[in-house]
């Protein structure tokens, strides 16, 4: 199973969000998108779907999401998703 989460931050920004990154310890997979590309064809959050921030997304060996969430409500249900799907494996 692949964890993500998707960023979209000004150009700027971009330090900051790896300061971020490594003091709360999010040791998953980022990708960070520049929000003046958003809109682009080949765009991360037009390939997800990412509609809102922060995203969390849970993709399982097969490439397909199983899990969709946003905000800190939807970090909380990632992580019972999350759980529960490791103690079935």
């Amino acid at each position: 199973m692949t964890m993500i989460s998707v960023a979209l931050d000004k150009q700027a920004d971009e330090d900051l969000l790896k300061a971020t990154i490594l003091k709360e310890k999010m040791e998953w997979n980022h990708i960070w998108q520049v929000r003046e590309k958003y809109r682009e064809d080949d765009s991360i959050t037009k390939l997800f779907k990412v509609l809102q921030y922060p995203t969390f997304i849970l993709i399982n060996p097969e490439g397909e999401i199983i899990y969709r969430g946003v905000a800190a409500a939807g970090y909380r249900e990632m992580l019972e998703v999350l759980d529960k799907h490791l103690t079935t494996q």
